[in-house]
């Protein structure tokens, strides 16, 4: 299929405005854990009744409830399109390229490069806790029940909320784009549960979910793929389950503080190279180089 039937100079109509982009913001915040919830409910109900059930049944219904979640995600994504900006999944970035499976596997491996090392580092320095994950032999439903909160149940369909729907709908520039969305999803884990033990602890936490938030910004913009940025998330996740075999514990300040600062300083050099466009050219499914190049063509002459 071909990657650039969206003309990047003709982004779908928007509606422009203050109150608009507060809609558009607020409304990514209500999805996110109203997916999270509902996909979380079938676990619930089912959980009293699955008590001696064969693991491989388990593992089953747990890929299929991570498969439902992803879709609640693409129909809260479309709906946000539809009935706010008039858009399309597709301009959302839910489309299927050579190019996004390559981003999504090169940005995995990238975040497991960056992030395992840094773990074991911080843990040598006393900077990260030690852990004992015991699978109870169970080790490959561990890493089926870890790449699947990774990238089903979380990266695929975040991602598709913060940086697919959001980013390329806010009226403004590219760059402006990826601050706000990564400012308002690093805001949603002021609630999250990752060790915190008291207000400055919560405050420090957000430091990785904001880095590696406008890394994928970054990233997604880069390479004109919305896989790019669930390559950063997933990455991130399958990190921590290595370094969780590892002995390497993710509830310490090294770690949210290390992970997220590295996650910044990439994300900023990437940025310093990506052209000033609007955000909503990047519903062509191009990389930012590609749409400035055809902007350019496509400015009248005087």
């Amino acid at each position: 299929m071909s990657e650039d039937l969206i003309d990047p100079v003709q982004p779908s109509p928007l509606r422009t405005g203050p109150g608009w982009i507060a809609l558009r913001i607020v409304a990514a915040m209500i999805a996110m854990p109203a997916a999270g919830l509902v996909g979380a409910s079938p676990v619930l109900l089912a959980r009293p009744f699955l008590s001696g059930t064969p693991q491989a049944v388990q593992m089953i219904l747990f890929i299929l409830i991570g498969l439902f979640t992803a879709g609640l995600y693409v129909l809260f994504a479309w709906v946000l399109a539809r009935f706010i900006d008039r858009s399309t999944l597709r301009r959302c970035g839910v489309i299927f390229t050579t190019r996004g499976l390559l981003a999504l596997v090169g940005v995995t491996a990238l975040m497991v490069a960056i992030v395992v090392p840094l773990g074991v580092v911080l843990r040598t320095l006393g900077l990260a806790s030690e852990i004992d994950y015991d699978t109870g032999g169970k080790t490959v439903d561990a890493v089926v029940s870890g790449l699947g909160l990774a990238f089903l149940y979380q990266g695929f369909g975040e991602e598709l909320l913060w940086r697919g729907y959001l980013q390329r709908h806010l009226p403004m520039g590219l760059k402006p784009a990826i601050w706000v969305s990564a400012a308002a999803f690093g805001v949603m884990h002021l609630v999250s549960s990752g060790g915190q033990q008291n207000a400055l602890d919560h405050v420090l936490y957000l430091i990785t979910p904001f880095g590696f938030a406008v890394l994928a910004g970054v990233l997604a913009a880069k390479t004109g793929s919305l896989w790019a940025a669930v390559g950063v998330h997933g990455g991130s996740h399958t990190a921590h389950l290595v370094l969780a075999f590892l002995g390497v514990g993710d509830d310490s300040r090294g770690m949210w503080i290390g992970e997220g600062l590295i996650c910044l300083v990439i994300a900023l050099g990437v940025m310093a190279t990506l052209p000033k466009i609007p955000a909503t050219s990047l519903q062509s499914n191009l990389p930012a180089g590609t749409i400035s190049r055809r902007l350019q063509v496509a400015e009248p002459t005087v």
